[in-house]
């Protein structure tokens, strides 16, 4: 029985493992680089759940801002998407404040050649041709 507890307590003790990641830039801009989590992308019903990266590559005189984490939600069938997560970072890294769901769920329509475009390929028709994976979209 001691034997039992004493491995019962060390394996609570082990830390679990991280979850895994595989970032990919799917869309990049003169201004802007945008990477997806191809791992953890999720269906839920009629909605995609991604978790999409952006580091600009200048930091925006304005906010301060120099990259973005934002969870989305996508309708494949409609092809519409709304923002369910939004985090920006200033050029440090650090996060200058999260909001779930800032949009109360708005939808948006698809607008061609844009980032969100290219991330409905990405997710909904699994486009990857000539999609660069990297380890971390915040020091791609």
């Amino acid at each position: 029985m001691r034997l039992l507890l004493a491995a019962a307590t060390a394996l609570v003790m082990v830390p679990a493992a991280a979850s895994a990641t595989a970032w990919y830039m799917f869309f990049s801009d003169a201004d802007t680089s945008w990477y997806i989590d191809a791992d953890g992308i999720t269906r839920n019903g009629e909605w995609t759940r991604v978790t999409q990266y952006a580091r600009y590559h200048v930091v925006s005189p304005r906010t301060g801002v120099k990259s973005v984490q934002a969870v989305t939600e996508i309708d494949c069938k409609r092809r519409v998407y709304r923002l369910a997560r939004f985090e920006p970072f200033d050029a440090a890294g650090a996060s200058m404040g999260a909001s779930d769901n800032p949009e109360d769920g708005k939808e948006h329509s698809n607008v061609p050649n844009s980032p969100n475009e290219a991330a409905m390929k990405f997710v909904c028709d699994n486009d990857r041709a000539g999609k660069q994976r990297v380890a971390d979209p915040s020091k791609d």
